[in-house]
């Protein structure tokens, strides 16, 4: 007894509408997420205490914030809670990721603007040791 299994007519059209009709959209979104990934790096390089490279094939930056006293997990803490901006600590991706945070940018300009607004703000007051 086998099971033959196979896509559905509709996720095939799908497939089919992407691949001929699908260029114009993912070349305007690509060019979309190296701007978002621009922006957010530059705006994060500019801030005292933050490295961040850009990244080659990925929606995320993780920068290294180790300059400014607090751990990367300690810094998410801090923004949820006081910029209300939701990053995620860096030791969740290894030992090496401790003094780094990892950002999404794969939103608009102004979301992506006014989050990055509120963790200047907020790394411009003394942080808790």
């Amino acid at each position: 007894h086998g099971i033959i299994v196979h896509a559905d007519t509709l996720a095939q059209a799908a497939a089919r509408a992407a691949i001929l009709h699908g260029g114009p959209w993912l070349s305007d979104f690509m060019a979309h997420l190296r701007r978002m990934r621009d922006y957010t790096a530059a705006r994060l390089d500019s801030i005292p205490g933050i490295e961040c490279p850009l990244p080659q094939a990925t929606p995320f930056v993780f920068p290294d914030v180790g300059s400014l006293g607090v751990s990367g997990d300690r810094l998410a803490e801090i923004l949820a809670e006081e910029a209300r901006v939701a990053v995620y600590g860096g030791s969740a991706y290894g030992p090496a990721g401790k003094n780094h945070i990892r950002i999404n940018f794969a939103t608009g300009m102004p979301i992506l603007s006014e989050a990055l607004d509120r963790i200047e703000a907020r790394l411009k007051l003394p942080l808790p040791v």
